[in-house]
């Protein structure tokens, strides 16, 4: 057993032969002490992306969310590790990217994860997908595509469709009001960014 960390509260998780050698925070290149002999990367990838089995795994058993599961890395050290826990939250936005992502960034804070690579155990959804770009994180491994994710029950093509319908088509409306006023917002916010090209 080890005791795995969330944004909320800390529960026990029954790891796999594979994460207990490959713990959070342990670097790569130190794997071999933890008995990997072979640290080529595509071994590296397969043993980090494992984990994120177990962590979904821990989110159905625990009945915390549906199972996803999340890691986040960076120079082949593990940051976080993120399991869906929308149902323990009652937070909708509590999908196990977000977890990982938020849970990484706290860990080295800062709000950018330039250089990270993130497994997840299925293609991230929508939302995900914007956090993973917002994140700047580089790469996605995933494991379950979309549509396997849509036999299963987790079916979200309807927020393909929606993203890819003008706005003013959408299922949900989403008038524009109030518009100088917010511009007057984003007017003092630039106006104290003093021309700064950095991004928010």
């Amino acid at each position: 057993m080890t005791m795995f960390q969330t944004d909320c509260s800390t529960f026990d998780i029954v790891v796999d032969p594979c994460r207990a050698l490959c713990p959070p925070g342990l670097c790569l290149t130190e794997m071999a002490a933890h008995g990997h002999a072979d640290n080529s990367s595509a071994r590296r990838g397969t043993c980090v992306g494992f984990q994120r089995f177990s962590i979904s795994e821990k989110a159905m058993v625990e009945e915390t969310g549906p199972p996803f599961g999340a890691v986040t890395v960076h120079d082949g050290r593990i940051l976080a590790e993120g399991f869906c826990n929308s149902i323990l939250t009652k937070g909708p936005t509590a999908h196990a990217e977000i977890v990982a992502i938020r849970l990484a960034c706290t860990s080295i804070g800062h709000h950018k994860l330039d250089g990270c690579i993130i497994y997840s155990s299925s293609e991230p959804c929508p939302m995900c997908l914007t956090a993973i770009y917002w994140s700047s994180i580089e790469k996605i491994y995933y494991a379950n595509d979309v549509a396997a994710a849509a036999e299963t029950g987790f079916d979200d093509s309807r927020l393909h469709r929606e993203l890819a319908t003008p706005a003013q088509d959408r299922a949900i409306p989403a008038p524009q009001l109030l518009a100088t006023e917010g511009k007057a917002v984003f007017d003092a916010w630039r106006a104290r960014r003093k021309g700064s090209a950095s991004p928010p």
